[in-house]
């Protein structure tokens, strides 16, 4: 059964790992949010998600980070595994549809040439 999780080993956590990936990332920008992508650094591939205060209150944040992480889950094993990655949710994450987001998502990861069929 394929596992559908991040677990902590998969996660960005440090200070360090975030603004290494926006400072030497792949920068594609959607309507709904900003990706970076870079190889990986670590053995694991990490995901970092990143919502500011810009997008609302504490309940808006985590509805767009919440979204972000559902979309990335179901497409994880179409992302190639040699890239960690960074999504920064904008404001009009909270104003898109979902299916809209996810069509997003994947045009943005094709572009940066890290999709795998």
């Amino acid at each position: 059964m394929a596992k559908y999780s991040f677990s902590q080993d998969e996660r960005i956590k440090t200070d360090f790992h975030f603004q290494h990936l926006i400072d030497k990332g792949n920068k594609i920008v959607s309507n709904s949010f900003i990706l970076y992508t870079t190889s990986k650094i670590n053995e694991t591939q990490n995901i970092g998600f990143i919502t500011s205060k810009k997008i609302g209150n504490a309940v808006l944040r985590n509805k767009s980070k919440r979204t972000l992480k559902e979309i990335v889950r179901q497409h994880q094993y179409n992302i190639h595994k040699q890239y960690d990655i960074l999504l920064i949710a904008r404001k009009d994450l909270l104003n898109t549809s979902y299916k809209d987001v996810a069509h997003e998502f994947i045009n943005s990861i094709q572009e940066a040439s890290i999709w795998v069929d």
